[in-house]
């Protein structure tokens, strides 16, 4: 359209700390040159950019967009750590916005699950296998962060409040799962009280491997990651521009996991469902070894 933008919360700064939108609050000056898109591939069509349903969105061509305001959040709130994470609009020097001295984990895993666990007859949300993260994390990491739901029924949203006790078993089984394949990992449960929605996405952004199954919540950072990102195949209902992420991005990789829908779990016992996350029958023969942080 050739108009700047201005998109700005009521309560504005306030809330960063917490929430997530104030972090997008900003100007966005309209290009100088209207003959080039200055953003991820080509302009997008006026269909594309105006459309009502979800499943026509392109957030993809946004996406350098998107990982640029990611990394100054996460570098805004734990400092500049090394020479890879960083921000050109943030000082080296200064004073992280979270100063307690936050530990990072090389992985960060983003597991959703809640209402996903057979709370709704739906199957276009779902989980994976657990197998599927063996694929990309390195045998020899030294830590794995699980980022997750609180496991407090109070602290969760009405619709994961039944679910808040499955999630906890499952999560348990994920890191008895990892253990005997890394080692040496130290694994940890990420959702006490001080894991706030910007610090979740802030761990995803500065791990060396960050992976969200389907979520709509779990893309962004894995968009925004300095590491290397990893996200399930979306559909029309999940995600359905991220399959073109890739094409802009090449530190960011889909994964095609075999997909149990929310609407499969529906009605079944925890121990159903924590079979079915620990079977390896259709696991691949060979892991091979991806890289980080280069």
């Amino acid at each position: 359209a050739g108009v700047d933008f201005k998109f700005q919360c009521t309560d504005g700064q306030e809330s960063r700390m917490k929430l997530l939108l104030p972090w997008f609050d900003l100007y966005q000056p309209a290009p100088a040159n209207r003959s080039t898109w200055p953003y991820s591939g080509n302009r997008p069509t006026e269909s594309q950019s105006c459309t009502g349903k979800y499943s026509l969105l392109r957030i993809d061509y946004m996406a350098s967009q998107i990982q640029d305001e990611m990394r100054r959040m996460a570098v805004m709130l734990l400092g500049s750590r090394d020479e890879v994470r960083k921000h050109r609009d943030v000082p080296s020097d200064a004073t992280p916005l979270i100063q307690n001295d936050v530990q990072l984990d090389d992985v960060a895993i983003h597991f959703r699950c809640g209402d996903v666990l057979g709370g709704a007859k739906r199957n276009d949300f779902g989980m994976i296998r657990f197998y599927e993260y063996k694929k990309w994390i390195p045998r020899d990491t030294e830590s794995i962060g699980i980022l997750t739901q609180p496991f407090e029924k109070a602290r969760n949203r009405g619709q994961d409040q039944r679910k808040a006790w499955m999630c906890r078993i499952v999560v348990q089984a994920l890191v008895d799962y990892l253990k005997p394949f890394a080692p040496n990992a130290t694994i940890s449960i990420r959702n006490d009280a001080n894991e706030t929605f910007p610090l979740v996405y802030s761990r995803l952004v500065m791990a060396n491997y960050s992976i969200t199954s389907l979520s709509s919540f779990g893309i962004f950072p894995v968009i925004g990651t300095f590491g290397q990102g990893y996200f399930q195949r979306g559909n029309r209902g999940v995600n359905p521009f991220a399959k073109y992420v890739p094409n802009y991005l090449n530190n960011v990789h889909q994964m095609n996991a075999e997909v149990r829908g929310t609407w499969q779990m529906f009605g079944k016992p925890v121990e159903d469902l924590v079979a079915w996350f620990v079977d390896e029958t259709t696991a691949p023969k060979e892991i091979i070894e991806p890289k980080g942080i280069q």
